[in-house]
């Protein structure tokens, strides 16, 4: 089971797909932190995104920066030209910075880098007459070191929007 994430990434190497209808997105993206996300599509349908976020609260923040492969595919036809289905995968890594304080429960952490592997797993829509993309995904993720004594979590997805370029 420890795996299962990263079997689920890997597997999008063989399905055939279909091309996006833009070349490069960015905007914002809200998962548990808040950020900004540039996604390009490249060898259609092949794609990577870069998300850059920052979390943070009075005794603690955390910045992150990942990079994900990302392959669109295209499973509903009678859907429309405008959603797209993606699944992919990719590093990230994790910088902590928290106040060491004794009621802080992430205090065993305290100035710890982690790497990470996530897997993604989403669907967004191009809005037919406006350079606007919304997209839902849901990202299990395997921390290499552990965080917080787990290795694997499922509790990660997002919501992002985008300004298309085509």
């Amino acid at each position: 089971m420890k795996y299962l994430a990263l079997v689920v990434c890997l597997l999008g190497i063989s399905i055939s797909s279909y091309a996006q209808n833009y070349k490069t997105a960015i905007g914002f993206r809200y998962e548990q932190d808040f950020g900004v996300s540039v996604k390009h599509i490249f060898l259609k349908p092949n794609a990577i995104e870069l998300v850059a976020a920052r979390r943070s609260s009075p005794t603690w923040n955390w910045t992150r920066v990942g990079l994900h492969y990302i392959r669109h595919c295209h499973f509903f036809d009678s859907w429309g030209e405008n959603l797209r289905w993606y699944y992919g995968g990719g590093p990230n890594y994790y910088r902590m910075r928290i106040d060491p304080s004794p009621d802080n429960v992430y205090s065993e952490i305290v100035g710890k880098s982690l790497w990470s592997f996530s897997g993604v797993l989403g669907s967004e829509f191009a809005l037919p007459k406006v350079p606007i993309l919304i997209g839902a995904d849901w990202s299990p993720v395997y921390f290499f070191e552990g965080y917080r004594g787990e290795d694997l979590s499922f509790n990660y997805g997002s919501i992002s929007i985008r300004y298309i370029f085509r």
